[in-house]
């Protein structure tokens, strides 16, 4: 049997390979899932922390668009 990319893989039934295997395949998804909800933490408190610091700020914070180039203000105060 072949994958998607044309590599041959082996499959043992039953057996010990197929039990490591399956171990395997459960332990990335865990840390896969671990992973991406520390990732989506930092990036979430990140972004709070910045919106937050732009209401609090007494002038205008204005963000320079790396596609449009132009400055887009974040806040009016």
């Amino acid at each position: 049997m072949s994958d998607k990319y044309g590599r041959e893989r082996l499959l043992i039934i039953d057996g010990e390979l197929a039990e490591e295997e399956q171990k395997q395949e459960i332990q990335y998804q865990l840390y896969h899932d671990c992973y991406m909800y520390a990732l989506r933490s930092i990036l979430k408190d990140t972004l709070w922390k910045w919106v937050y610091q732009c209401a609090e700020s007494a002038c205008p914070v204005f963000w320079k668009s790396p596609v449009r180039k132009e400055e887009i203000m974040v806040s009016d105060r």
